[in-house]
């Protein structure tokens, strides 16, 4: 198989480009439940190219595409907490940042991208998957997603792949919280627990402020339709302070009030609306964060909430190669 430096899975070569030399590593090991297996590497004379492949059992494919069978190709009849769910449910949604330890240095890739081989949909599979699978010899009763990350050589450090070691780290992802909560105009400041979903420490969600307001749309809106305007927005902080790396979002359980014509007629589907507040949006400082309801017509009297983690669903491993 032919490999090119800093290239992805799609890249076919220039001519007289060079092409990797293969490094036979062979390593294999459990993450985030996961098997995982780490054939080799491709050494160029800018560093080397690291091609990762993640196993997913073909009973759990199988149970994520009958769960969600019904909304195939409906995309748009999926509501947003569906469309999160779903997104985070799909056993094919992994992405990992790694390093490389090689002797006293440790680097970063420089960019990485993957692709699936799907057992249980084949006609979905693309063709540029079929090599690496073939080439690894990779059981295709399962599924696999193969990464491919690049690196360069670490600065006053041997162009050798002498007893690297890999550190992977998962990738922060929406962590339900299973916390559903109501608020009232001025009805703060109160607080509610939550436990960690990966952790299980206890945390507190601190509701410092809830305000009706009147909130400006964005100016490029198609001045056809009126649009709602009327929100209800949160101020709030969790204590202890999340880890680094880590954040809140509290979202409205409601959709937005569809736009309406001029003439009464509504747009059909769920509507997104980007908008910001005069005192708070969504946007999270060190010492507090904000969350806008969804948009209506009629002033909002009472919203339910829903938080969710944004987090790493496993913490980082190393693993000798």
């Amino acid at each position: 198989m032919d490999v090119f430096f800093n290239q992805n899975f799609w890249y076919r070569g220039k001519s007289g480009e060079e092409t990797g030399t293969f490094r036979k590593l062979q390593a294999k090991f459990q993450y985030a439940g996961f098997e995982w297996r780490v054939p080799g590497a491709y050494c160029f004379e800018q560093g080397f190219t690291l091609d990762l492949c993640r196993r997913i059992p073909r009973e759990a494919l199988q149970h994520f595409f009958e769960e969600w069978k019904t909304y195939a190709d409906q995309e748009d009849k999926l509501t947003p907490s569906q469309a999160r769910k779903i997104e985070r449910e799909n056993p094919q949604n992994f992405w990992v940042s790694p390093e490389v330890t090689l002797g006293d240095s440790r680097v970063c890739s420089l960019n990485g991208c993957s692709l699936c081989w799907q057992p249980c949909l084949p006609e979905f599979n693309k063709p540029e998957a079929e090599e690496p699978v073939t080439e690894y010899a990779l059981d295709r009763t399962d599924g696999w997603e193969i990464y491919r990350f690049n690196f360069r050589w670490p600065e006053n450090c041997p162009q050798t792949l002498e007893k690297p070691c890999l550190r992977l780290c998962a990738q922060p992802v929406s962590l339900p919280c299973n916390v559903h909560f109501s608020t009232k105009v001025d009805g703060a400041p109160f607080s509610i627990p939550f436990r960690h979903p990966r952790t299980g420490e206890i945390y507190s969600i601190e509701i410092t402020g809830c305000e009706a307001q009147r909130i400006s749309p964005p100016q490029n809106l198609n001045e056809k339709y009126r649009w709602p305007k009327y929100a209800c927005v949160l101020e709030y902080r969790v204590n202890p302070a999340l880890p680094d790396g880590e954040q809140m979002s509290l979202r409205d359980c409601a959709e937005n009030d569809s736009p309406v014509c001029m003439d009464g007629a509504k747009l059909d589907g769920p509507t997104a609306l980007i908008c910001s507040s005069p005192k708070s949006d969504t946007v999270m400082t060190s010492s507090a964060w904000g969350a806008i309801s969804a948009l209506h017509f009629t002033p909002v009297a009472l919203v339910e909430w829903e938080a969710e983690l944004q987090a790493a669903p496993v913490a980082p491993e190393s693993f000798p190669l």
